[in-house]
């Protein structure tokens, strides 16, 4: 995939995983999966971490106002559940 491409994929996508709609998230998500570019993968969990005490960190594409926090958490949950990792 070339860079522009890359770049206009992860916009695309970042747009999804951003929408207070749990179903837009859920496509955003399949996006993802289908895309199948590790390079989109590394751009939207790079500074995402479970710290040791268990608590999610999230990075910026994750964070935002209170009424937004719980479809960022979704998104970010449902995007660690596609890919095999746990969170509790």
């Amino acid at each position: 995939m070339i860079k522009a491409e890359l770049n206009q994929n992860i916009r695309k996508v970042k747009k999804f995983l951003k929408e207070r709609d749990y179903s837009k998230i859920d496509i955003g998500i399949e996006l993802i999966r289908s895309l199948n570019e590790p390079n989109i993968f590394k751009e939207l969990l790079e500074g995402t971490l479970i710290e040791e005490d268990g608590v999610l960190k999230k990075n910026k594409t994750f964070t935002g106002s209170g009424p937004a926090e719980p479809y960022l958490y979704y998104s970010v949950k449902r995007w660690c559940e596609a890919n095999r990792f746990a969170l509790h």
